[in-house]
């Protein structure tokens, strides 16, 4: 499981400390999503290569950051737009747990969680923004990009709902913009099912030596390289 490998990194790394490490780590800077390394906290901070379908390969595990409200600088320009700040605030929480549910429909994928940063350690990061929702329109920005520093894609997906939605007794307890996260969900995985299992358990391995990475540089690091904000593992 991968919990109880990380406890071993844990472990590992309280070993390293005892024992001394000599490992140098590898230059250049940490990807876009994912735990920083342990240097970049400040002092104040608390092998089958055939591509296979997504229910063959290893399940790897997805990071649902928190949506950006996309508010405008200018306050002016909220009532311009038909956007109520707090009502987008809240969305914005609403819409990454409706992302979350709709992946994890799918079946496709291990642990989903939606977090409030893209820090979080994970495999997959599916980063959100709210571009527009007035109640019968709903349009959002999905960008995808794994532990790895890879993107996976930029899209924007779109939806009317019906103005008979909640009138209907049928649909109670459902949600009007359902269909637009649901089909966010099922283009992800047409992505996931072109990468190889190996490519899978290979984001896997980064996953784990990028946490170990996030407590000690000195003693997981060296076994990452960095260049151009990719990452991979080092022999």
């Amino acid at each position: 499981m991968k919990f109880s490998y990380r406890m071993l990194l844990v472990g590992a790394l309280l070993m390293g400390t005892l024992l001394a490490s000599g490992c140098a780590t590898t230059g250049g800077g940490s990807a876009a999503v994912g735990p920083a390394l342990s240097s970049q906290y400040g002092p104040n901070d608390s092998g089958n290569n055939n591509k296979v379908a997504a229910a063959d390969a290893p399940k790897i595990d997805v990071v649902v950051p928190v949506f950006d409200p996309n508010l405008p600088q200018d306050s002016e320009q909220w009532e311009k737009q038909g956007i109520y700040p707090e009502l987008r605030r809240a969305e914005s929480n609403r819409f990454a747990l409706k992302m979350k549910q709709a992946l994890e429909d799918t079946n496709a994928f291990g642990a989903v969680r939606v977090v409030p940063t893209q820090n979080a350690t994970g495999d997959l990061y599916v980063i959100g923004k709210i571009l527009q929702s007035n109640g019968e329109d709903v349009k959002i920005g999905i960008t995808v990009a794994d532990i790895a520093g890879r993107q996976w894609l930029t899209k924007d997906f779109q939806y009317r709902a019906k103005s008979s939605f909640h009138n209907d007794i049928r649909n109670a307890g459902k949600d009007a913009y359902d269909p637009v996260f649901q089909k966010a969900a099922h283009y992800i995985v047409t992505k996931l099912n072109r990468r190889t299992s190996a490519d899978l358990q290979q984001l896997q391995r980064i996953a784990e030596l990028r946490f170990g990475s996030s407590l000690s540089e000195d003693t997981f690091a060296s076994y990452l390289a960095t260049r151009n904000g990719r990452v991979k593992l080092v022999a």
